[in-house]
């Protein structure tokens, strides 16, 4: 468990804040149907903004984090604007087999602080999970800050790796979500169309003034799909797009 506790500002005008993060490894798990469940983790945080998303690995850090980093490595600051935030989170494996699929899934509940122009009330929920496919169980992947980007091949290892990242801000009224899966077979035999293996790299979005749903893009470097290499034949290309809303790009 960590816990750091702090004070901003001047007898006169000051804030107070904390932030309480935990991590703990189950042995032989817990039985929920076709999955076992063997990591928990949990958190509360008062007057603190949450940076960058993490990495929830149910594993120990071999030394302490820097200040402000939680045990799942997300970087908290301090905001009199952000009230209690309350996290929650699991780690899986597929009963039968570990390596066949294993990952991790959180939620995050946020509140406005009495103190921000919107004196109290609900401020965010975010849904983010992370699983891999076919690969050694050495830890979940660190979901990095923005998954706009590609990702490094080198790191992964699994056939197949898949983001999810949902949230939605009550004070904008705004719901955002983005899926992210890296296909990437040994011998790349089968392979994903994308920079590093992407296989798919989709968003939705939607508010008051623009919603829309994107599944891969216009570019070549951008569309849904996968590379099959097939001995004497050589490559085959399948991909593919589709984006509606009130915003497409051209």
């Amino acid at each position: 468990a960590l816990a750091l506790f702090g004070k901003i500002g001047t007898d006169e005008d000051h804030f107070k804040y904390f932030m309480i993060d935990g991590l703990l490894e189950l042995g032989a798990g817990i039985p929920l149907g076709p999955l076992v469940i063997n990591g928990f983790a949990g958190g509360v945080s008062y007057h603190m903004e949450k940076t960058g998303v993490g990495n929830f690995n149910n594993t120990i850090p071999p030394s302490f984090p820097t200040v402000g980093i939680s045990l799942s490595g997300v970087t908290y600051i301090p905001n009199i604007s952000y009230g209690i935030g309350l996290k929650a989170g699991v780690t899986f494996t597929l009963a039968k087999s570990e390596k066949l699929m294993h990952g991790s899934l959180n939620f995050e509940i946020l509140f406005n602080s009495a103190e921000s122009q919107q004196g109290g009330g609900l401020h965010s929920v975010s849904l983010t999970g992370q699983t891999k496919i076919m690969a050694d169980l050495k830890g979940i992947l660190p979901l990095p800050e923005t998954i706009n980007e590609s990702l490094a091949p080198s790191l992964q290892d699994a056939s197949i790796t898949g983001w999810v990242d949902f949230s939605y801000n009550f004070n904008a009224n705004e719901f955002h979500g983005k899926i992210v899966a890296f296909l990437n077979t040994p011998g790349d035999v089968l392979k994903g169309a994308g920079a590093g293996g992407k296989m798919v790299d989709a968003e939705i979005h939607w508010d008051e003034k623009l919603w829309y749903i994107y599944i891969g893009k216009p570019g070549l470097n951008e569309r849904c799909g996968i590379n099959l290499r097939i001995p004497i034949i050589g490559q085959i290309e399948l991909t593919a797009y589709l984006d509606i809303g009130t915003k497409v790009p051209g």
